[in-house]
């Protein structure tokens, strides 16, 4: 979380698919002004138990007007049947000078997030490359994160840092 983080602190930040909030957590004790948005009724209730703001949004929703320095999108993009769709409507969000974060499993490590019946986007790295370009965004940093799993396999995620194109 810190590799992205000090360049956005006290900033506006949008968790897109917050889950159960383990990030705005992580976002509120940095002290950033962050709010969360997902679909899943027992998360969002379980958010609003711990304090957070949360909000019901479907990722390919508009929801706000409101701009944000940072929008964080982890383990979120590969559900989606459409991310170039997505990744534009993130695009409007940010900020001027904003940052964008992505995280995304990949293909064809033990996980094999590719034959989850709820991913639909597992894409190489170029391929993820070419759909944030065509989205209008840059990518200013990326890494790949590499685990080994409990059950005796790795699994890798790409991990980009992105900007409004100029």
């Amino acid at each position: 979380m810190d590799w992205v983080l000090p360049s956005v602190k006290g900033k506006q930040v949008l968790d897109v698919g917050c889950g159960q909030g383990v990030a705005l957590v992580e976002f509120g004790k940095r002290g950033y002004n962050a709010i969360g948005t997902g679909v899943n009724d027992a998360d969002l209730e379980q958010c609003r138990e711990k304090g957070l703001a949360v909000v019901k949004a479907d990722m390919h929703e508009n929801h706000t007007e409101t701009t944000f320095d940072l929008i964080w999108l982890r383990h979120v993009l590969e559900h989606s049947p459409v991310p170039l769709y997505v990744l534009h409507l993130l695009r409007e969000r940010l900020s001027e000078g904003g940052l964008l974060y992505i995280e995304v499993p990949a293909p064809d490590t033990g996980a094999h997030h590719e034959r989850n019946a709820n991913h639909y986007a597992v894409h190489t790295p170029s391929a993820w490359v070419a759909l944030i370009l065509k989205a209008g965004l840059t990518i200013t940093d990326g890494k790949q994160i590499d685990l080994d799993l409990s059950i005796g396999c790795k699994d890798s995620y790409y991990a980009f840092i992105c900007k409004k194109a100029a």
